[in-house]
């Protein structure tokens, strides 16, 4: 199994990141075809998926996690999306899509952190609020960088400057995600590898 460390979690955090943007189009254009088009949910669904499938790697044998905290983590994120669409499209109801998009991400990543540690409790093992926080925390700081691109003055005279910008703003909150999850995540596993060291 992978081991363990701190920067190949935030590697591995980034990689899903970047994963997920590449499902994010993919489940893009398979819901077009399907005549589902306008709907934000396919962002919660991708960028979930993305994250959860690579933390996932590190994790399973790890914490003794089976598919159902892939899926459920998937899901944590891609629920606040669907049910803020469907609000969405009542009579008078319209959330200018910035925020829309924010709260969201933090809803996700609060519930991403809660159903974490139910699972972990439910397997008997110990927990701490943090890890709750950190991917609360960790999801709406990643959902703030890329909030930070409505921001970006474009630069008729460089425009490539303001791509660049934009694309490193993308990109850090694969970052952002990896070293704020990754801490309490990092001391968990400290905690389980003292208690079994022949995991290691």
């Amino acid at each position: 199994m992978p081991s363990f460390t701190y920067k190949k979690w935030i590697l591995y955090s980034f990689s899903g990141w970047v994963l997920g943007f590449c499902l994010v189009l993919t489940f893009s254009v398979l819901f077009d075809a399907l005549g589902i088009s306008g709907f934000q949910f396919v962002l919660g669904l991708g960028m979930g998926t993305g994250i959860a499938t690579t933390q996932y790697v590190l994790l399973r044998r790890r914490f003794n996690l089976g598919w159902e905290w892939l899926l459920a983590m998937s899901a944590c994120m891609t629920l606040p999306f669907l049910v803020m669409d469907i609000i969405n499209r009542l009579p008078g109801v319209s959330f200018p899509a910035a925020r829309f998009m924010l709260l969201c991400t933090a809803l996700g990543g609060a519930l991403s952190g809660y159903y974490f540690r139910r699972i972990l409790k439910a397997k008997g093992k110990t927990t701490h609020w943090t890890l709750a926080a950190g991917y609360f925390l960790g999801w709406t700081f990643s959902g703030m960088a890329i909030r930070v691109i409505d921001y970006v003055q474009p630069n008729p005279d460089s425009p490539m400057i303001t791509f660049v910008i934009n694309v490193l703003l993308i990109l850090s909150g694969g970052l952002i995600i990896g070293v704020l999850t990754g801490m309490p995540i990092r001391n968990l596993e400290k905690e389980y590898r003292n208690i079994n060291p022949e995991s290691d």
